[in-house]
């Protein structure tokens, strides 16, 4: 997947000083690397229609162009991932979009609205979360996820 991204986007391994966002937006300011991860590692693998990097208080270190979820929204959805026993019979809410169906699988907690569903999980420091469209098999979205979620501890973040 990496490699089709690469070769859409024109790039190597580095992001060199720009980079483009899905919808033509340009950034080169500094402290954009979360900003980078999404639209390179998550967006770019194709795995998602749309994602959401928020820190532990619900505020979002990046997103893609198209979602715009709450501080409050966030840190609900942290709450629940970091403690899935109090799932019950609850929802969530994120973008606007009221996802039910709720479980989790070790990490990473997953809901759904119709045929539409997202992903959550949590680093040291950044809670991630992705929603992905019918057609879009939620195994493939949980695998990028996850692989993920293990580059950024292993980044420290």
């Amino acid at each position: 997947m990496r490699e089709r991204w690469q070769k859409f986007m024109g790039q190597g391994d580095d992001f060199g000083d720009q980079y483009q966002r899905p919808g033509g937006q340009w950034s080169t300011k500094p402290g954009d690397e979360w900003q980078q991860y999404m639209d390179y590692y998550l967006m770019g693998s194709g795995a998602f229609s749309s994602g959401v990097i928020l820190d532990f208080e619900g505020r979002t270190l990046a997103t893609s162009y198209d979602i715009q979820v709450t501080e409050k929204e966030g840190f609900l959805l942290g709450a629940l991932v970091d403690e899935p026993e109090n799932l019950g019979s609850r929802s969530v809410r994120i973008g606007g979009n009221e996802y039910a169906n709720l479980g989790h699988e070790v990490r990473t907690l997953y809901g759904s609205n119709g045929f539409n569903g997202f992903l959550a999980a949590k680093s040291r420091t950044a809670l991630v979360a992705c929603l992905y469209v019918e057609g879009q098999p939620r195994s493939d979205a949980s695998n990028v996820l996850e692989k993920f979620v293990d580059f950024l501890v292993k980044k420290g973040l």
